[in-house]
């Protein structure tokens, strides 16, 4: 599933928009799935969390290729 999430963020810095939508049920964990159970730690972020944690460290990547 990250890997999915992965190509994603690469798309969003080609120019595409995207969006990560959870369906399902109530109480299957949508929120979790999206969220986490705990964000300060990286094995405890949702997709959304680990999405941004990507965008961002691509930006740092390629800080330099911008003036």
């Amino acid at each position: 599933m990250l890997i999915a999430i992965a190509d994603v963020c690469s798309r969003t810095l080609a120019g595409y928009n995207v969006c990560i939508f959870a369906y399902g049920q109530t109480g299957s964990g949508k929120t979790h799935t999206m969220s986490g159970t705990d964000t300060i730690h990286t094995e405890g972020r949702g997709i959304n969390y680990r999405a941004l944690d990507d965008l961002f460290s691509i930006r740092d990547v390629r800080e330099d290729e911008v003036s």
